[in-house]
């Protein structure tokens, strides 16, 4: 299979197949491929992106013409042209020329070339191969297909002076949590202690912890595309274009995005691994970081509630009690003394504001209650010169 160096747009890379393969080898390449692709089937964001290209790549290719014309541009591309010398006359000339010191040099690649083929040889320069790209390891030692290079802030003050440290690293998710704890922790401790300017680095450090640290994004697209060619290589390919497909959410450039795109090109014949993303949410980091500032609050409120006239219940009954007054009114029983609480108040003939006025009361004027009506909002009196009437509930209160 052709290396992307020398397949310029990718076709044969994307196809799976050889230069020399034949149009029969090009046709049920495609349709392997475009049964795995289709984005009636994967499930992949990028199934339909890739669909495309590997239906462009096969347009080309099965066609003759378009087919010697894109040979053509790639042999351009490299530096090689169908009238040039081939690779054995170029060794053969200089194999002639070199003097013999330098025959012996030049010859030992083209011994290990044909050692290559070689089943036996063949197999032991893969597996050095396939050892030679190590994935990435967490702080904790372990593999993740999820990794990241993160940066927490550590702040220490110190007199006038801020002392400011970056802990950064290449973490799991739990790991980066138990990273950001710590160097808030230490932050909450010793950040404060500068004047004038410790207060506020301390609050910009737990601001960047708590929201889960910096992620440079071109630090973490060749993290992750590091981590997908080592997949590749040991041969879980499903995993490696889940971390390739992760790894094209930070491309922030074209060089990157580019880079990105080709590593998928290579792994488009294969489905992604569903990787449910760990650093989505915020987990219970943030929570921890955010302790000592909990615990003040619950304490500041404590105090207060502790230090009041009054303590939090009978602060709580007696609200209680206005509210049921507020809700039910004032109530009163026959034959309770009352007085009239404003400045004029019309005496009727009846509960309710279209009876016939018989008198008019003056302010603090005492009254008898001699009948309440059913709904409790009127009461019937008897005035000072014996004449019965009914008031309103609201416009008298108890008499002392």
């Amino acid at each position: 299979m052709g290396d992307l160096s020398h397949d310029p747009k990718g076709y044969y890379t994307m196809l799976g197949v050889s230069e020399n393969a034949d149009a029969d080898g090009i046709k049920s390449a495609y349709r392997g491929k475009a049964k795995r692709l289709h984005p009636d089937i994967n499930p992949s964001p990028l199934a339909a992106k890739q669909f495309q290209r590997l239906t462009e790549a096969y347009n080309v290719l099965s066609d003759i013409d378009k087919r010697a014309a894109y040979d053509k541009t790639r042999s351009t591309k490299t530096g090689q042209t169908d009238s040039g010398p081939t690779p054995k006359a170029r060794t053969q000339a200089q194999t002639k020329t070199e003097p013999k010191g330098k025959q012996d040099t030049k010859s030992k690649p083209h011994q290990k070339e044909t050692q290559t083929n070689n089943p036996t040889s063949h197999a032991q320069n893969s597996t050095r191969a396939s050892s030679s790209l190590k994935p990435e390891l967490c702080q904790c030692g372990k593999v993740t297909a999820q990794p990241r290079y993160v940066e927490f802030d550590m702040v220490a003050g110190q007199g006038r002076s801020v002392k400011k440290k970056t802990v950064s690293g290449v973490f799991c998710r739990t790991c980066a949590d138990r990273a950001a704890l710590k160097a808030s922790f230490v932050t909450w401790l010793t950040g404060w202690w500068a004047i004038p300017n410790g207060p506020k680095e301390t609050i910009n450090a737990l601001l960047n912890n708590v929201r889960g640290g910096r992620k440079p994004a071109d630090r973490n697209t060749r993290l992750l595309v590091h981590q997908a060619k080592a997949f590749q290589e040991r041969g879980d390919l499903t995993l490696a274009r889940g971390t390739a497909e992760q790894a094209l959410t930070y491309a922030s450039t074209p060089t990157l995005r580019r880079e990105v795109d080709n590593l998928l090109l290579s792994l488009s014949a294969h489905g992604a691994k569903h990787l449910k993303t760990r650093w989505d949410k915020p987990g219970w980091a943030p929570i921890a970081q955010l302790m000592p500032l909990i615990v003040f609050i619950v304490w500041l409120s404590v105090t207060a509630t502790m230090s009041a006239p009054t303590s939090l219940t009978d602060w709580t009954k007696e609200a209680a009690g206005r509210i049921g007054t507020f809700i039910s009114g004032p109530s009163v029983r026959i034959g309770a003394n009352v007085s009239v609480t404003t400045d004029v108040l019309n005496l009727r003939t009846g509960p309710g504001q279209d009876y016939q006025v018989l008198m008019i009361l003056a302010k603090d004027t005492n009254l008898l209650v001699t009948e309440v009506s059913p709904d409790g909002s009127w009461v019937r009196v008897s005035a000072p010169d014996g004449t019965d009437g009914f008031v309103p509930l609201r416009a008298v209160s108890t008499a002392p």
